[in-house]
């Protein structure tokens, strides 16, 4: 089960280049998700993306993804609206392919990324409802990531998601929904309480 209010997350894959054929402005691309693959321990858990989590956000209508230099909101290189960010899930995982704006930030990247000094695609999310499932019984916890709202791609330096506070808060969220859901009998009582309370409140206005 997943929690409604989770945490905006970030996540990478080591799959990224450039490609410029003749005559032609040049692209980066790669693979932002990479299917069935385990992370290592993320803080408290690990966790696999499956194969369609992004199908829903890559439909007709779906989010406006955009790239970013480093994960900066201010610092835009390329959009799925505009025809300039390319997104498709294939059998390996989420491929993205994109001309960089020719700004400051779409230059830096690409020298970035040359000279090696980024190696790395991230990707923004959120899990939709029910877009996740935990499993406890394990050590650490783990968690499947089955269908996500993707806000946007990165090439980025140094990977924003190893032990961060969304990490633990995502952990922590799933965990209190568990121990809500192992507690019916405890949770209906407060919940009658309340409803008495809101009651007497309007009887004594």
């Amino acid at each position: 089960m997943e929690t409604t209010n989770a945490p905006f997350e970030r996540r990478f894959t080591n799959e990224i280049e450039i490609r410029q054929d003749a005559g032609r402005p040049p692209r980066v691309t790669g693979y932002a998700a990479v299917w069935d693959v385990w992370s290592h321990d993320l803080g408290g858990f690990r966790e696999i993306v499956r194969r369609g989590a992004f199908t829903r956000s890559l439909a007709p209508g779906g989010n406006d993804v955009v790239a970013l230099q480093q994960h900066e909101q201010g610092r835009p290189v390329a959009r799925r609206s505009i025809g300039t960010l390319r997104l498709h899930e294939d059998s390996h995982g989420l491929a993205v392919d994109f001309e960089p704006l020719d700004t400051s930030a779409g230059r830096d990247m690409l020298t970035e990324i040359r000279s090696g000094v980024v190696g790395s695609f991230s990707f923004g999310f959120k899990p939709a409802e029910n877009g996740s499932r935990w499993n406890f019984d394990t050590d650490p916890a783990e968690r499947e990531l089955l269908d996500l709202d993707l806000f946007e791609v990165s090439p980025a330096t140094i990977p924003a998601f190893d032990g961060t506070i969304a990490e633990v808060r995502s952990l922590a969220l799933a965990q209190q929904v568990r121990q809500a859901d192992n507690a019916p009998t405890a949770l209906a009582h407060r919940l009658a309480w309340m409803k008495r309370r809101a009651r007497l409140h309007q009887l004594t206005k």
